[in-house]
């Protein structure tokens, strides 16, 4: 048993060595976040535009969650984007958006209070500046860590504020 709990340590650092370096370089980091949002808010923006209906469920204006759905106009009953809002009792609004095309998420989005806590986007071939033979995925989370183009990012902690609406 003790023997299996000291490998443990190092079976991890032999995992952590087989990953690719993370780049801790702020402008890089900060040119990558960049990239990141801006294709986040263009999947956002296409998914928004191209909804020609959209319904909600909050019944009335003090209901506490509330859930949207946009629809294309030849979507036959499946939604392009929906958004949930929940307003807790301490104050604290919690938003999840996600985007769809051809019913699979190209965008997951998390924020509590305007602030981004994860994000996730799949861009489509030839729109990020990496390969453009195959579809590429980029992940963030509130911590600073930043997935993108098949390199590991971390962040300032000063940058993180920028991203609050």
């Amino acid at each position: 048993m003790q023997r299996t709990l000291l490998l443990l340590p190092f079976l991890a650092l032999a995992t952590l060595g087989a990953q690719a370096q993370t780049v801790t370089d702020a402008t890089r980091a900060g040119a990558a976040l960049d990239s990141l949002m801006q294709a986040a808010n263009g999947v956002r923006q296409q998914a928004l535009t191209t909804s020609h209906r959209v319904e909600t469920q909050a019944p009335w204006t003090g209901k506490r969650k509330q859930l949207a759905y946009g629809y294309a106009a030849g979507a036959s009953g499946n939604s392009i984007w929906q958004k949930k809002a929940v307003l807790r009792r301490n104050g604290v609004l919690m938003e999840k958006f996600t985007a769809l095309q051809n019913g699979k998420a190209v965008l997951r989005e998390r924020r509590v209070n305007g602030t981004i806590q994860y994000l996730w986007v799949r861009t489509a071939p030839g729109k990020s500046s990496g390969s453009a033979a195959s579809t590429s995925e980029a992940l963030y989370l509130r911590n600073g860590y930043l997935h993108w183009n098949g390199r590991q990012y971390l962040l300032p902690t000063l940058s993180l504020a920028a991203f609050t609406r």
